[in-house]
């Protein structure tokens, strides 16, 4: 059921082949230096005030260039087809039922960054939806993460936090992970062969067999037998789990789905009970949308985190968290930084293009966790790099607009949050609080020079 891991071999050397395999090398070439360079970001010079393009055609979105998965049917994609429909018809069942929960979540943050939402298979294939499953080789989660792997993406990963278990967090990182593998393969029968296998293999092979076409370096065997199934394994998922009543499976849809969720700040590190108790929720509520973390607190290396928080909860639980205590930790953690973990600070220079490119995911999504109804962004202005809320009747879509789903972000209308002001808080202190521009904050309250005080209440918009 799970994937061998995302393991990394030695860059081969660049042969001279053809059927676009030099276009392989250089775009993976190409991903791999714009990895390094942004592993230098922090230190390199700010650019001047006049060089500043934040225009809309600068930041023009590359997901009109991905392509459709391709789910044509062959023989090999027939015999998963009859193992799913018919040998392992339960098993199959069951992995649907329990997809089903996170369908929403999952397609809507692989819709976000211009993704195929098929691609929601591809972590029923990898773990069944299992937000604790293990493999053998130590992947762990929905998505299946190696621990290297993880935290290239931004996940954290340590004995009282493991985000490759948090379904939203995860799918996140996997997005991000496919879009560059889709960037380096242009083709998603190699971009799947990648994530199963790691893109350094499937780069030697195409290199030894002299063509990017997965099913030729399948037939030539150049590829791992488990990695040769793993494609067609996917394309039999989806064909499936798209149409079940055809091949006699009767999926039964669960009682319990997402809820409504919030990405509530605390400090760190504290209970989970202690935050539960804040909120009038049962822990083990709390610890079922927060399967990451596995201590039963929030991770001493952050003297902040963020929960998540069904959205009635979270209203009862957001005014509070500033007298939740922090727990004591006797042993040592190397701290890390909660800012630059969940946002951006726009520098000179900076647009929406180059940071989504940054940040490993799409204009569209940036645009949407941070209510930007156009492309320009300012210096000094602070961006969301991750999601911050989880929302029921609305739904992000690529073309046309359904009648019913999810978002991810606010929505198109935002729910307001009355907020009354304490001592010595600034319209600053309750943005960050909130995960909210502090414009946001003055539009919604007619505020014109940032001045509140004590005991006023505010709209927030969330």
């Amino acid at each position: 059921m799970y994937s061998c891991a995302h393991s990394k071999k030695a860059e081969p050397q660049k042969p001279e082949v053809g059927d676009g395999v030099s276009g392989v090398i250089n775009n993976f070439l190409s991903v791999k230096e714009n990895y390094i360079q942004k592993q230098d970001a922090g230190n390199a010079p700010e650019v001047a005030p006049a060089e500043v393009k934040n225009e809309s055609a600068a930041a023009v979105d590359v997901d009109k260039a991905i392509q459709k998965i391709d789910v044509s049917s062959n023989a090999h994609v027939e015999d998963w087809i009859d193992f799913f429909a018919r040998r392992d018809r339960e098993r199959f069942m069951r992995m649907l039922e329990r997809g089903s929960v996170y369908k929403e979540v999952v397609q809507n943050i692989l819709i976000e960054n211009g993704l195929p939402k098929e691609l929601f298979y591809l972590a029923m294939i990898e773990s069944g939806f299992v937000t604790h499953a293990k493999s053998r080789a130590r992947a762990v989660g929905v998505w299946q993460f190696m621990q290297g792997t993880s935290k290239r993406y931004g996940l954290s990963t340590n004995g009282h936090v493991d985000e490759r278990r948090d379904p939203i967090r995860a799918t996140e990182a996997a997005a991000k992970y496919l879009r560059e593998l889709y960037e380096v393969f242009q083709s998603w029968d190699l971009a799947l062969a990648a994530y199963n296998c790691g893109e350094h293999r499937v780069l030697g092979a195409v290199m030894r067999g002299g063509t990017r076409d997965f099913w030729k370096l399948y037939e030539k065997g150049l590829l791992p037998k488990e990695t040769r199934s793993y494609v067609p394994k996917f394309r039999a998922a989806l064909l499936v789990g798209e149409n079940p009543a055809q091949y006699g499976i009767d999926v039964k849809v669960p009682m319990v789905i997402y809820p409504d969720l919030e990405a509530v700040e605390v400090p760190s590190p504290v209970s989970l009970s202690e935050v539960a108790r804040r909120a009038g929720m049962d822990v083990e509520d709390i610890k079922k949308y927060n399967p990451h973390l596995t201590g039963g607190m929030t991770p001493p290396q952050y003297d902040r985190y963020e929960v998540w928080v069904p959205t009635s909860q979270a209203k009862v639980l957001m005014p509070q968290v500033d007298t939740i205590p922090r727990m004591r930790v006797t042993t040592r953690v190397q701290r890390e930084n909660f800012e630059e973990k969940y946002y951006h600070l726009v520098r000179s220079g900076d647009n929406l293009s180059n940071l989504a490119r940054r940040y490993k995911q799409s204009v569209s999504h940036l645009k949407n966790i941070n209510n930007l109804a156009s492309n320009r962004i300012y210096p000094g202005q602070k961006l969301r790099i991750s999601v911050k809320s989880y929302h029921v009747n609305t739904i992000v879509v690529q073309k046309a607009p359904t009648k019913k789903g999810r978002n991810l972000a606010s929505g198109n209308r935002p729910r307001l949050h009355l907020y009354k002001v304490r001592k010595g808080e600034t319209l600053h202190g309750i943005a960050r609080r909130f995960g909210v521009p502090v414009k946001t904050i003055k539009d919604a309250n007619r505020i014109a020079r940032g001045q509140i005080f004590a005991g006023q209440t505010v709209k927030i918009p969330l």
